[in-house]
């Protein structure tokens, strides 16, 4: 992903005063759901998931953060407190080669509505100056979310190629490696870019887990041929919904130009081929 240094003056009245001063000298990137910081060797994101409880939100980032780290890890929970506030936190922490912790991170977490924020920071022990500044800074991110830090959502692109957007339907979010594209309740497309062909397997199946766990009724169905970006590959299904309005998930992965890519394309049952706005991608 294309991280870009934002200039976060023109948010700081929206973000309050300390949190430009926490995220100063910061790369910002936009993620799934939120943004991600990297400050040298500190690393924070805070997401807002909207329609995910607590548990499986922290389930999911935990995996994921696991999947990333790509070393032994090990969690814990523990009490966390920054300021006069105080969470229940999964403790993260990365052995060295000499067996010993040489980074810890914290996960905190909090109900918000039907769906939940959570916010990372961590850092190298042997970097104290920087373990220091993730207290005030998940005390910030957890109050304010991701919104004061995110850049506006960009024009959703393909490996360089430009994806159109149907009428009736917005960007969400959108960066060199992923977006997502949402029509209404009737359908959207989701497309990620990952760093190896080995992560496709263990990205579809989280993000099919998050799902079925999410979606009350929701359920695995059959797999289906499918085409993405024009490579013949299986789809995976989520069904769910009664005969009415049954809505269906289409999940496929490839390898497309070199780039290994999962694509996800939502929509109703009824709905004879893909869905205009996931046409594009997505053959049936």
């Amino acid at each position: 992903m294309g991280p870009a240094i934002l200039a976060l003056v023109a948010t700081a009245a929206a973000a309050g005063a300390a949190l430009p001063d926490l995220v100063k000298g910061c790369t910002i990137s936009p993620i799934a759901n939120g943004v991600r910081l990297t400050c040298e060797q500190l690393v924070a994101s805070v997401s807002d998931y909207a329609d995910l409880g607590l548990a499986q939100a922290r389930e999911t980032q935990l995996a994921g953060l696991k999947v990333a780290i790509k070393a032994p890890a090990t969690t814990s929970m523990v009490p966390f407190t920054a300021g006069p506030k105080s969470w229940e936190a999964t403790r993260l922490e990365i052995a060295g080669r000499d067996g010993k912790v040489s980074f810890q991170g914290h996960l905190l977490g909090a109900s918000i509505g039907k769906g939940s924020r959570l916010a990372f920071c961590g850092a190298p022990l042997a970097k104290p100056e920087l373990v220091a500044r993730c207290p005030d800074l998940l005390a910030a991110v957890m109050e304010q979310g991701p919104g004061p830090l995110a850049p506006p959502a960009g024009a959703p692109a393909f490996l360089g190629q430009a994806i159109p957007v149907p009428p009736g339907c917005r960007t969400l979010s959108a960066n060199e490696s992923h977006f997502r594209i949402q029509c209404g309740e009737a359908a959207y497309l989701a497309y990620l870019r990952v760093k190896s062909a080995d992560e496709l397997p263990k990205m579809e199946a989280m993000i099919r887990e998050q799902l079925i766990k999410a979606l009350p009724g929701a359920g695995a169905g059959k797999d289906r041929p499918c085409k993405v970006a024009g490579v013949a590959t299986q789809c995976r299904t989520i069904e769910m919904g009664d005969a009415s309005a049954q809505f269906v998930v289409y999940t496929g992965t490839a390898i497309v130009h070199g780039a290994p890519v999962l694509i996800q394309c939502g929509q109703l049952a009824k709905q004879k081929g893909a869905h205009a706005v996931c046409a594009p991608l997505l053959a049936l």
